[in-house]
This record gives structure tokens, C-alpha cells and sequence, in this order.
């Protein structure tokens, strides 16, 4: 089973210019993305309450899946996202994190699959068509998580 990750660095590693950024933007996605979890650790990174400045609209991206957009709102004081479109049906997404920069400023929210982080306050849900998943907040520089040529959250989906 060794063999399989080394073949795929090797292969990635080796993809000429013109398949380069495809390859590239599907290893930043599955390396970097995975790592913001970790900033769950640092208590200063999470979001216990939800912004005040809230747009009408955030992208929502599908860790190693696509991107779409979302319609953002409240039920009283918790916030809810409600996905436009339809993601795959594998994987499944579990919860979503609101990524939020230094500013407090949304910036879009992840979806994961699997269980929430234990101990993360919720700020809300996020709608995917007929279910509701729980969601988190981190207050990060999604730019350093990501690859500059393939943006987690595209400007065209704000």
C-alpha cells in the first residue's frame, strides 16, 4: 500500500506544464484544506460567535470537490447557508467551516466529510438540498492553505 502515495508523488511530480495545474490545484486542495482543520488546536483561531458583517452570498467549497455558491441568512441568532446547486454525492459532506480572515470578514465556507470537531461552538447549519450539517467557524489566511493559481473561494462565486 506503500507503493500507491509514492507512485502519486512521482506522477504529479512529473506531469508536464500543460497538465501541471490541474494536478497541482487537486494536491493543494487535498494537502491544504485537510491542514486548516488543524488549526482547530489554536484557540485563538476559532470562531465562537457569528460575524456581524455578513454578505448575501459566500462560496461554498466541497473539500477535493467543487465550488458553489451559497445564500447566507439567520434564524435568530445562529447562521444558515443554503447551497445553490447540488455536490456530489460522495464523499458526504459531515459539517462545514465559515473561514473568516483577520478582519472577521467571511471569506466561504468548507464542507467536510465525517464528524464535527468535538468542542467547536456552532455557529449554524448549512443547507444541502434536503439536509442540514453543523457549522464551525475559524478565523484563518485561507491563502495559506491554498495554491495562488487555483483559489479556494473563487471571486465569482462572491
Amino acid at each position: 500500500m506503500k507503493l500507491v502515495p509514492a507512485l502519486l508523488v512521482l506522477l504529479l511530480g512529473g506531469c508536464g506544464q500543460r497538465g501541471a495545474s490541474n494536478y497541482a490545484c487537486g494536491f493543494a486542495a487535498m494537502a491544504g484544506l485537510s491542514l486548516v482543520l488543524e488549526q482547530f488546536a489554536t484557540p485563538a483561531s476559532i470562531v465562537a460567535r457569528v460575524p456581524d458583517d455578513l454578505p448575501n452570498q459566500l462560496p461554498v467549497r466541497m473539500v477535493l470537490g467543487p465550488a458553489l455558491r451559497s445564500i447566507v441568512g439567520r434564524a435568530d441568532t445562529t447562521l444558515v447557508i443554503g447551497v445553490e446547486g447540488e455536490l456530489p454525492s460522495v464523499p458526504s459532506a459531515g459539517f462545514g467551516v465559515l473561514i473568516v480572515n483577520r478582519e472577521n470578514r467571511p471569506q466561504g465556507v468548507l464542507l467536510y466529510e465525517g464528524i464535527p470537531v468535538q468542542g467547536a461552538p456552532l455557529l449554524g447549519s448549512v443547507n444541502i438540498g434536503a439536509r442540514d450539517v453543523p457549522l464551525l467557524g475559524l478565523r484563518l489566511d485561507i491563502t495559506q492553505f491554498e495554491d495562488q493559481s487555483c483559489p479556494t473561494f473563487p471571486d465569482s462565486l462572491r
